[in-house]
């Protein structure tokens, strides 16, 4: 499904910024007990990295998946299977990885463009035309990505 999103994405002549999957377990916190879950391990977070889990301002990206990374390491990370797919769609599309061991973000679905995005606009890549994966962050009565598979890209406006 990703290498069908980056070839559609190339025959409109868009570029892509990243392509990447999201790991088949969302990370589930509720506000109001301060916990986060996987769906098998749950752990509670001190107020002040609560505030990691808010939704992330313009500008803040390195800084927040910094901190969320660090409140959220109990649970667990990307693993082989995630790293297969993406070493399948790098080979069949070109693109490559930003970090050897990649960022592996803990984002809400809404934060990815924001996110995975080049440094100098605000997210934490140091190059475009990248595989990626994230750990969807969300609440219980939000829709997270259930592993889905996600673009970012950028277009020329021209003169419109």
């Amino acid at each position: 499904m990703l290498i069908g999103l980056v070839t559609w994405a190339h025959s409109l002549g868009l570029d892509v910024v990243c392509g990447g999957k999201a790991r088949p377990v969302d990370f589930i916190y509720d506000e109001s007990t301060g916990t986060v879950t996987d769906g098998q391990k749950n752990i509670r977070l001190p107020k002040d990295a609560l505030a990691a889990l808010q939704i992330i301002r313009t500008g803040e990206a390195g800084l927040i998946i910094g901190k969320r990374r660090k409140a959220l390491k109990q649970l667990p990370q990307i693993g082989e299977p995630d790293l297969c797919e993406l070493v399948i769609a790098a080979n069949a599309t070109g693109l490559t990885v930003d970090a050897p061991s990649l960022h592996a973000p803990v984002v809400r679905t809404t934060e990815i463009p924001e996110v995975l995005s080049p440094k100098e606009e605000g997210g934490i890549l140091s190059n475009r035309a990248v595989v990626e994966v994230i750990t969807c962050l969300r609440r219980a009565d939000e829709a997270g990505l259930g592993g889905g598979v996600f673009i970012v890209f950028s277009c020329d406006r021209g003169d419109a």
